[in-house]
């Protein structure tokens, strides 16, 4: 394995953290990050970041890198840097260390102690969640929005169950679910989920009300996580689960029922429903 260096501040990781992948400004106003080579980087750091206290140090496998790398001197001179013509994708980061000067200002390369946990693959699924469900919550209002107040309590038979009755479903689940997500299991002995699907609001605001209600508590559960914590085990019914796999299990519920909020809202509305993705003969618009 072919490694190589670049040296990044903790602000520009944490926006990495967020986007799933590395970039700085340099790769908007030269066109590639700057990397250097172990025998030159502690030179690098001495000339180009005096000073600083608040960088670390990225050991990068080269060959994992997806982006074009050059080995380059641009200015003219015999050392080759290595410069990535891209953003940097984080599963190319094999470590991550704190990187000061010495108390005489000058950096050296720093000790295994130094090594920190990066967390940006962790960090990158937990906001790809958290915007798959809100997109899902979007998606169910629009439809709920098609609907007459009358419509959301309509049963098509006595075994199936109305809009009205998904909603009262998925803001017990959320509740009970979500509540003290890390320390309690997911489900709460006070809920009664049978009681769930028989129908006791009566309101369109009856029924936002109890949907905004679930959904604060997950979404605000799920924002505090952080990415370290999701081979943690929490516990739903008694059965253990990392908090990875219970936020994909209740990504397919969810979706599950938000598909049937919708599904009925377009069956009731007929040729009045406004799609709420690509209309049907207009695929065509979209290919790129």
């Amino acid at each position: 394995m072919k490694t190589i260096y670049h040296i990044a501040t903790k602000e520009d990781l944490e926006k990495a953290s967020q986007a799933g992948f590395y970039v700085v400004e340099s790769l908007f106003t030269e066109g590639f990050i700057h990397c250097s080579t172990l025998e030159e980087v502690v030179n690098t750091a001495n000339r180009r970041f005096k000073g600083k206290t608040d960088l670390v140090l990225l050991q990068l496998n080269e060959t994992a890198i997806a982006a074009p790398v050059k080995h380059e001197n641009l200015s003219g001179g015999a050392v080759l840097y290595p410069h990535i013509y891209g953003k940097l994708n984080c599963d190319a980061i094999i470590h991550g260390y704190s990187f000061k000067p010495e108390a005489n200002g000058e950096f050296s390369f720093p000790k295994d102690e130094a090594r920190i946990d990066l967390f940006f693959t962790e960090s990158h699924f937990l906001h790809l969640s958290i915007k798959q469900f809100k997109e899902l919550k979007q998606q169910a209002e629009k439809a709920m929005a098609q609907v007459s107040d009358e419509e959301l309590f309509y049963q098509i038979n006595s075994e199936s169950n109305s809009i009205a009755i998904i909603v009262q479903h998925l803001s017990g689940n959320m509740i009970s679910r979500w509540t003290d997500f890390l320390t309690t299991d997911g489900e709460k002995e006070n809920r009664e989920r049978d009681t769930e699907f028989e129908l006791h609001l009566h309101t369109r605001e009856e029924l936002m009300e109890i949907w905004e209600k679930g959904w604060t508590i997950f979404l605000n559960s799920l924002t505090a996580l952080k990415g370290e914590e999701l081979l943690k085990l929490v516990y739903i019914r008694g059965e253990a689960h990392s908090v990875m796999k219970a936020i994909l299990r209740q990504i397919a519920h969810y979706a599950a029922h938000i598909g049937q909020i919708v599904y009925l809202a377009k069956q009731l509305r007929g040729d009045a429903w406004k799609t709420l993705s690509i209309a049907r003969g207009k695929s065509k618009e979209f290919k790129p």
